[in-house]
């Protein structure tokens, strides 16, 4: 994966005052090792109980993302970004499977 690093280190202050959002893309496609490397680190990131009950998929396919850009009510970034992440909660398959995920005895 490609990464710029930056020489300032920014307060949270100043990062949240400096973000913004992004409406247009490079028309560049991102390779399936670069979407697998952000997943997994994504994959690492901790939350309550370790339960973890979210789901990513990734959509590059264009029609796929020009139906996506429907249900989005009509926002462009949703078919000129070269990938789109949809996040969801999957709490049955969580609960299904408690036993495997939390400590024994909690």
């Amino acid at each position: 994966m490609t990464t710029t690093t930056m020489q300032r280190t920014l307060s949270v202050d100043d990062a949240i005052k400096s973000r913004h959002s992004i409406r247009k893309f490079i028309q560049e496609p991102i390779s399936k090792e670069d979407l697998n490397q952000i997943f997994e680190l994504v994959r690492l990131t901790p939350s309550a109980w370790n339960l973890q009950p979210w789901r990513f998929h990734v959509i590059t396919d264009k029609a796929l993302k020009e139906k996506l850009q429907e249900a989005a009510y009509g926002q462009q970034q949703v078919t000129s970004a070269p990938a789109v992440a949809i996040l969801i909660s999957d709490m049955e398959d969580v609960l299904a499977n408690l036993p495997e995920t939390v400590h024994p005895g909690l």
